[in-house]
C-alpha cells in the first residue's frame, strides 16, 4: 500500500469513527431531551426490586446506552437517591438494553441512511419545540450512524486481505492471542468511552470482509463490554465512595461476564453460529447474549456481589445517609411533609460540607476536592429535581389546609438551598480562576478578613441545619436565631467591604485582587441572602409539625375538571397598556 494511500485510508476510517461517536452522542442527548425528566424518575423507580430495576435498566440501556445510563446511576448514588443494592439492577439492565440498540443497527439499512436523516430534519424544520425537535435530532443521529459505518467500511474494504490475517492472528494463538485481542479492544473501547462505537467498528469490519467468521470477534465483543466501563469510573472521580462501588460494580459485572464467557466458548460460540448466517446478525446476537447469561448468572446472587464489591473497595468513612423521600409514605401526607423536612436537612449538610471544602481550597487549589464540590453541585440538583416530583405527587392526596401552604414552604426552601448549592459552585469557579491567574495573590490581611467572613456565613449554614430538624417544637425560635446570625453576618460584610476598598484606593493592594475580593463577597451575601429566605419561610405560622397526623392516612384527592383559561381580558390589557 502507497503512503498517500495509507494516509487517506487512515484519515476516511478515522473520520468515519468520529461520526459514529458523534452520533452517538447526539442520538443521546437527542432521546434525553425528547423524554425529559421521564427517564430520572425510571431510574427513581428501581427502588421497588431487583428485577424491575433490571427492567427499567434494559430501557435506558437502549435509550441512552450503557455508558450514559451508568453515569446517571453514579449521580444517584452519590445524591443518595439510591443505595448500592437498589442500583445494582438497572446498572445491570443497562449492559443488556444496550446491546438492544445495537440489535437494531445490525439490520443492513445502511443504503437508506438518508431517510432518518431527511426525516428529522423535516421535524424539527416543522416542529421546532420539545420534545419533537429532540425526536427529530435522535432520527438525525440514527441514520448518521449509518452513514459513519458506510464511510468505515468504504475505507476498509479495498484492504480487507492485508487487515485479514492481522486481525485473525490472536484467534490462532489460544487462549493468550484472546486475551490479548481482549484487552486491545478494552482499551480501544476505554479510549472512545463507548462499547457501541466499538461494536460499530467491527459492524464496519465485517462489511467490509476483514472477518469471516465469529471466532475472532469473539474476544473483541468481550473487550467492548470492559472498556465501556471507564466512562462510569471517570465520572466517579470525587464522588461518594457508595457511587466509586457503583462504578466498580459495573466494571466487576463485566469481567464477570467475559470471564463466563470465556469458559462457555466450546458451547457459546456454535450456539451464536446457530442463531443466523449473517455475520452481522452473529455479532449482534454474541453481544446481546453474553450479557444476558452475565445478568441471570449474578442477578440471583446480588447481595453476595455487593458484598464482594464493599470486600474490594473498603473504607473508613461511612456511606453517604441515603434519601428519606419513601413512596410508601406519600398515602400519610404529614408523614410525607416530615420526611421531606429531612431531606431538606440532608442536602443543607451537603451544601454546608461543600462550603467547607471551599475554605480548604481557597489558598492552595486541590483537583480532587475541586472536582468533590463539582459532583455535589449535581447531587443538589438531583436532590432537589426529586423533591420537586415528591412534592408534586403528594399533592395528589387530600391535605389539610396547613398541609397544603406547608408544600409551597418546602418547595420554596429546596430553591433557596439549590441556589446555596449554585453559589458554592461559583466560589469554586473563581478560586479555581484566581489561583490561575499572575498577581492576584491575597496580602494576610485579606486572607484574614474572608477566613472571618467565611466562618460568620458558615455558622449561618449550620443554624439552617439546625432549623431543618423535624423533630423540633419551634421552628420559628431557630428561624429567629438564623436571622440574627444572618445580621451579624451583614455587618461583618460591611466591614470587610470598607477595609478592602480602603486598600484598593491606597494602592496597597493589587487592583486584581480587588476584583477577586469584592466577587468573593458578593457570593458569600448572596448565599447568607437564600439562609435568610429560607428562615423567613420558617417563620410562617403553618410552619410546623402535627405529629398526630404522622400516621394518618389521607384518600387520594378526586378528578377535577380543570377551568379553561380565558386570556382575552389579560391579552386585552397588556395590549391596551403596551406590553404586547
Amino acid at each position: 500500500m502507497q503512503t498517500e494511500s495509507l494516509w487517506w485510508t487512515i484519515f476516511r476510517l478515522l473520520g468515519g469513527l468520529a461520526l459514529f461517536i458523534f452520533a452517538i452522542k447526539l442520538l443521546t442527548s437527542g432521546l434525553q431531551a425528547a423524554a425529559g425528566r421521564s427517564l430520572r424518575g425510571l431510574v427513581r423507580k428501581a427502588t421497588r426490586g431487583r428485577w424491575i430495576g433490571s427492567a427499567l435498566g434494559i430501557l435506558l440501556g437502549f435509550l441512552l446506552h450503557s455508558s450514559a445510563t451508568t453515569v446517571m446511576i453514579v449521580g444517584f448514588l452519590h445524591a443518595g437517591l439510591l443505595t448500592l443494592s437498589q442500583a445494582f439492577g438497572p446498572i445491570v439492565g443497562a449492559n443488556i438494553g444496550t446491546t438492544f440498540s445495537m440489535q437494531l443497527i445490525s439490520f443492513k439499512l445502511g443504503n437508506y441512511f438518508f431517510i432518518p436523516i431527511l426525516l428529522g430534519v423535516v421535524l424539527q424544520l416543522a416542529a421546532p419545540r420539545r420534545p419533537w425537535d429532540a425526536a427529530g435530532q435522535a432520527l438525525v443521529a440514527f441514520g448518521l450512524l449509518f452513514l459513519a459505518m458506510n464511510l468505515m467500511s468504504g475505507a476498509v474494504a479495498p484492504h480487507r486481505d492485508l487487515l485479514r490475517p492481522i486481525l485473525a492472528a490472536p484467534h490462532g494463538a489460544g487462549l493468550a492471542g484472546q486475551l490479548a485481542a481482549l484487552a486491545i479492544a478494552a482499551v480501544g473501547t476505554a479510549a472512545i468511552q463507548s462499547s457501541g462505537a466499538m461494536i460499530g467498528i467491527l459492524f464496519a469490519l465485517i462489511e467490509a470482509g476483514v472477518f469471516q467468521s465469529i471466532e475472532p470477534i469473539f474476544p473483541l465483543v468481550l473487550g467492548a463490554h470492559i472498556g465501556t466501563c471507564s466512562t462510569a469510573l471517570l465520572g466517579a472521580i470525587g464522588t461518594s465512595i457508595e457511587a466509586r462501588r457503583g462504578a466498580l460494580s459495573h466494571l466487576l459485572f463485566n469481567i464477570v461476564g467475559a470471564a463466563l464467557a470465556l469458559a462457555a466458548a466450546p458451547l457459546l460460540i456454535p450456539f451464536i453460529q446457530s442463531t443466523s448466517t449473517d455475520l452481522i446478525r452473529q455479532t449482534a446476537n454474541l453481544h446481546t447474549t453474553v450479557m444476558i447469561l452475565a445478568a441471570v448468572a449474578i442477578l440471583p446472587l446480588r447481595q453476595p456481589f455487593i458484598w464482594a464489591v464493599r470486600a474490594i473497595s473498603p473504607s473508613r468513612a461511612p456511606p453517604p445517609p441515603s434519601s428519606h423521600l419513601d413512596e410508601a409514605a406519600i398515602a400519610k401526607p404529614e408523614q410525607a411533609i416530615y420526611l421531606a423536612i429531612r431531606e431538606l436537612q440532608r442536602v443543607a449538610v451537603i451544601c454546608e460540607q461543600t462550603f467547607r471544602l471551599n475554605a480548604e481550597i481557597m489558598f492552595r487549589l486541590n483537583p480532587k476536592t475541586l472536582r468533590t464540590i463539582r459532583r455535589n453541585e449535581e447531587a443538589v440538583d438531583e436532590i432537589q429535581r426529586a423533591l420537586k416530583q415528591y412534592l408534586r405527587e403528594l399533592t395528589g392526596r387530600y391535605l389539610s389546609r396547613r398541609q397544603a401552604v406547608m408544600i409551597q414552604h418546602l418547595n420554596r426552601c429546596m430553591i433557596d438551598i439549590e441556589r446555596i448549592g449554585d453559589h458554592n459552585e461559583n466560589i469554586a469557579d473563581l478560586t479555581e480562576q484566581r489561583l490561575r491567574t499572575r498577581g492576584a495573590a491575597f496580602p494576610s490581611e485579606a486572607q484574614r478578613a474572608l477566613f472571618g467572613l467565611f466562618e460568620q456565613a458558615h455558622r449561618v449554614l449550620k443554624l439552617v441545619i439546625e432549623s431543618l430538624n423535624p423533630d423540633q417544637k419551634d421552628f420559628q425560635a431557630v428561624a429567629h436565631a438564623i436571622l440574627q446570625a444572618r445580621d451579624a453576618y451583614a455587618e461583618r460584610s460591611l466591614s470587610a467591604k470598607a477595609l478592602f476598598s480602603d486598600k484598593i484606593i491606597n494602592h496597597e493592594w493589587a487592583p486584581i485582587a480587588g476584583i477577586f475580593l469584592s466577587e468573593y463577597v458578593a457570593e458569600f451575601d448572596r448565599l447568607v441572602r437564600h439562609t435568610k429566605m429560607i428562615a423567613l419561610v420558617e417563620s410562617q405560622p403553618y410552619f410546623w409539625i402535627k405529629r398526630q397526623k404522622l400516621g394518618r392516612v389521607a384518600p387520594e384527592m378526586p378528578e377535577r375538571s380543570p377551568a379553561r383559561d380565558e386570556p382575552h381580558d389579560f391579552l386585552d390589557q397588556l395590549q391596551k397598556e403596551g406590553f404586547v
